[in-house]
């Protein structure tokens, strides 16, 4: 793009060299008129050219101006709009007045312009959702929005991850379960070797004591999984982790929430241009141009189609 403005500034500059002349307009008309620029041979090769003899049919069709009051030269370039020339007429019923004109591609180039105007101006915020869906760079809002919630969530993780059972246990909580194990081992040992002495006459006094230890391995078993259900620790990284990664999913499936909840600027991620050509091949070339009427006329001059516009 930037390319391209230079190249419509350089061609504005020599436009308003023109203008600044002695022969300007009506003189630089005559001067064409005496070379024959724009006719025969000479045209085929001359885009203005082409676009004043379109001007010149539109001129005749629509303000019913007699061809033996105007020719070609009355049309005299002033500037550009976009990729399109814009010209001034040299006739008293026109004057005041300027039109747009270009072949089917510039048309549709200017349109594209006008279109990306509007939009860097009024926001896309009401756009359908498949226009901004369609355009955007997915690549690049994926990075962004990683970013973001990686930054949210590890800074902040007890505020949004509300799952307590994914938690680490403490050092304490370590402690005491290490320390429950090791009582639950200690009576599973005591058990083993009061049953080898079963078969004794001392059976009943053996069971009895068994059954104590059974009991109290229970208690301890118990007491081991209310603390691991409990666990008052931090989050290990790969639940952190977990839980970044479905929320960035969540967020790129409803990509509004991030304009309406997170502040993003969706702009910065859609190709403007692309929107402009989808609304364009819904509306009409015609209906986006920003022309003083609204209205195009299409001139064959050629080989090519040419679009004329009233543009002031």
């Amino acid at each position: 793009m930037k390319f391209l403005n230079i190249i419509k500034e350089e061609i504005k500059s020599q436009v308003l060299k023109e203008q600044e002349g002695d022969d300007y307009p009506g003189r630089r008309g005559d001067s064409r008129r005496k070379n024959k620029e724009w006719e025969g041979d000479k045209l085929r090769y001359d885009v203005q050219g082409k676009e004043a003899t379109a001007l010149l049919q539109h001129m005749i069709d629509e303000y019913d101006i007699p061809e033996d009051e105007i020719d070609v030269y009355n049309m005299i370039p002033v500037g550009v709009y976009h990729y399109m020339t814009e010209f001034e007429v040299d006739h008293p019923e026109v004057d005041g007045m300027t039109f747009i004109v270009g072949d089917e591609d510039d048309t549709y180039k200017s349109a594209v312009d006008d279109e990306v105007e509007i939009l860097e101006d009024i926001g896309i915020d009401n756009l359908p959702y498949d226009l901004i869906e369609t355009n955007i760079d997915r690549n690049h809002l994926k990075r962004d929005v990683d970013g973001m919630v990686t930054d949210m969530i590890w800074n902040n993780p007890d505020d949004w991850i509300d799952d307590d059972s994914k938690r680490t246990l403490t050092h304490r909580q370590q402690t005491q379960v290490e320390f429950l194990y090791t009582l639950i081992s200690k009576y599973d040992n005591e058990i083993r070797e009061l049953e080898k002495t079963l078969g004794g006459d001392e059976d009943e006094l053996t069971k009895k004591m068994i059954d104590k230890y059974l009991k109290l391995m229970e208690k301890q078993e118990d007491a081991v999984r209310d603390i691991e259900n409990s666990p008052e620790g931090d989050y290990p990284e790969q639940v952190i982790e977990g839980y970044i990664k479905d929320m960035v999913d969540d967020l790129l499936y409803d990509i509004r929430t991030l304009s309406n909840d997170y502040g993003i600027d969706l702009k910065k991620y859609v190709d403007m241009e692309g929107v402009a050509r989808d609304i364009i091949d819904i509306d009409g070339v015609e209906g986006v141009i920003r022309t003083y009427d609204g209205k195009l006329y299409e001139y064959k001059v050629l080989d090519k189609y040419y679009s004329v516009g009233r543009f002031d």
